[in-house]
């Protein structure tokens, strides 16, 4: 798949959106894109399905070093960023992981991790 490097990071060009599936019909779906080749999902902590999507990465036979996940921080919670960005990791088992708030000048924060 074709990437796009930006800040030393190659990420997979063509993502693969979980907005509106909450719950567990998320995970055959999420495991279905894996198979099909999807190597970055999005995910948030209000699409309510952040562990689905972490048992679907569980689940597959994909090398952690080579998925992207990205979730999001509701503005409610931009002021506790950094425990929100600790819960992601946690609910999506600590997979490489970029947590940001809606784009803003004052309150845009980033954080990777990867085990």
């Amino acid at each position: 798949m074709d990437t796009i490097i930006t800040r030393d990071v190659s990420i997979p060009r063509l993502g693969f959106g979980t907005f509106r599936m909450p719950g567990g019909g998320c995970q055959p779906v999420v495991e279905s894109a894996l198979a099909l080749g999807y190597r970055h999902l999005d995910t948030a902590a209000m699409y309510e399905n952040e562990d689905t999507v972490g048992a679907a990465i569980a689940a597959s036979n994909v090398a952690r070093g080579k998925l992207f996940v990205t979730t999001k921080v509701s503005v409610m919670k931009v002021a506790r960023a950094q425990s929100a960005c600790a819960t992601s990791t946690c609910q999506c088992c600590g997979w490489r992981l970029t947590c940001r708030s809606p784009p803003c000048r004052s309150n845009t924060i980033r954080s990777s991790t990867s085990p």
